[in-house]
């Protein structure tokens, strides 16, 4: 598995869209698959950074990003009452991003793909 200082697939990027700003990271971890950190405003209205394990398939230029509900790893790294501005998302997107944070993460996320004791 990955660790915390493992070059990124795409770097962090921040884009306003339809529903407000967000940014973004992949992380690869083994395979094929990458985990995605991303901070946004959730309909909640917190400002949530998220990690996602899955699939990256490229295909006539584009990538797309595929995952199992209930199956890859997920899980909230950071949830605030902050309001949701590009410095704000900036903030808590890299504050997620540190060594100290995304470092555990990636360990449960390993956990949750090591092969299972039958038993």
């Amino acid at each position: 598995m990955s660790n915390a200082t493992a070059a990124p697939i795409i770097p962090a990027t921040a884009a306003k869209g339809f529903h407000g700003w967000k940014a973004e990271q992949y992380i690869p971890l083994d395979g094929n698959r990458v985990l995605r950190v991303y901070t946004l405003k959730s309909s909640s209205g917190k400002l949530v950074t998220m990690a996602t394990a899955g699939a990256v398939s490229h295909d006539a230029g584009f990538a797309c990003f595929s995952f199992l509900m209930g199956g890859d790893f997920s899980e909230r790294i950071l949830a605030t009452d902050t309001r949701a501005t590009e410095k704000a998302i900036n903030a808590q997107h890299a504050a997620a991003l540190a060594p100290e944070a995304i470092g555990p993460v990636l360990a449960r996320c390993a956990a949750h793909y090591a092969p299972k004791a039958e038993g």
